[in-house]
């Protein structure tokens, strides 16, 4: 699974804080996904200084390690898959339970 409520770390847990705390209901995958969307799309742009397709693209394809609410992110050269951390969970009695974390 890509990201859950039960995550831990101190990004993702203050992301289900705020979200919470401004929408009066937990986030879901997609929500911390275009979370971290956004994040990655900003540093991008703030470490190349431009808002330009291949000025972003070229942000992204250098971005190692990004502390995102959905794990740590990064791109291998070359390469437009990310490389991040996933979530194994357990479902017990219809909750997600955290199971491992396995960061790359």
């Amino acid at each position: 699974m890509d990201w859950s409520v039960v995550a831990p770390g101190d990004e993702s847990q203050a992301f289900v804080k705020r979200f919470r705390d401004t929408y009066n209901r937990l986030p879901n995958n997609i929500a911390a996904l275009a979370y971290d969307s956004a994040g990655l799309l900003l540093a991008s742009m703030k470490s190349t200084g431009k808002a330009e397709p291949e000025a972003i693209r070229a942000g992204l394809a250098a971005t190692d390690h990004y502390a995102g609410v959905t794990g740590t992110i990064g791109y291998a050269a070359g390469s437009g898959d990310p490389i991040k951390s996933v979530l194994i969970l357990q479902i017990k009695d219809g909750t997600f339970l955290l199971s491992k974390l396995v960061n790359p």
